[in-house]
């Protein structure tokens, strides 16, 4: 995604868009939603829920929740 799509979703803002993208460019794309909250700060498990929903994915897959 881009920044302009990553905005139009719900929860995320100019701050976390330009946060992931950077991550993204510095580090390469991101494995799974573990490696994302793991590499950008601010997205835990609360936060990864509520952009799945909002329709973020990582390498095409919603958020899954571990079993608690």
């Amino acid at each position: 995604a881009n920044r302009a799509q990553l905005e139009q979703l719900r929860h995320v803002g100019p701050p976390l868009a330009a946060a992931i993208l950077a991550t993204r460019d510095k580090d390469g794309n991101f494995k799974d939603w573990a490696d994302l909250m793991a590499r950008v700060r601010g997205i835990r498990a609360a936060k990864a829920g509520k952009l799945s929903e909002a329709g973020l994915t990582v390498g095409g897959a919603p958020y899954a929740a571990p079993p608690k």
